[in-house]
């Protein structure tokens, strides 16, 4: 089960859940807007759905790894064993967390 991705899933649920709501409530205001405005709000959205998408990428191929590793680690021989723990390392570090 890909609980990583799952968490991303539900998180990014909220996030666009919040958003709409904000959106909805504000469509007067946000119709008075200059385009730079405008403009602007959709290029931060637009990064917004970038590093979520990657951060999805990330979080499934996290959860493979695990997957891999957790189904039977002693099948594993040591040069698999060292190539998943190097991968996550390398996920880690894409992360930015320690």
């Amino acid at each position: 089960m890909k609980k990583l991705f799952l968490k991303w899933c539900l998180t990014t649920l909220v996030t666009f859940g919040v958003a709409f709501i904000a959106i909805v409530f504000a469509r007067e205001q946000s119709l008075q807007l200059s385009p730079i405005i405008k403009l602007m709000v959709g290029l931060i959205a637009a990064v917004y759905l970038v590093a979520a998408v990657y951060c999805g990428k990330l979080c499934w191929r996290t959860d493979k790894a695990l997957e891999d590793f957790d189904k039977n680690p002693l099948s594993l021989s040591p040069e698999s064993r060292e190539n998943i723990r190097k991968y996550l390392q390398k996920i880690q570090h894409k992360t930015g967390s320690s």
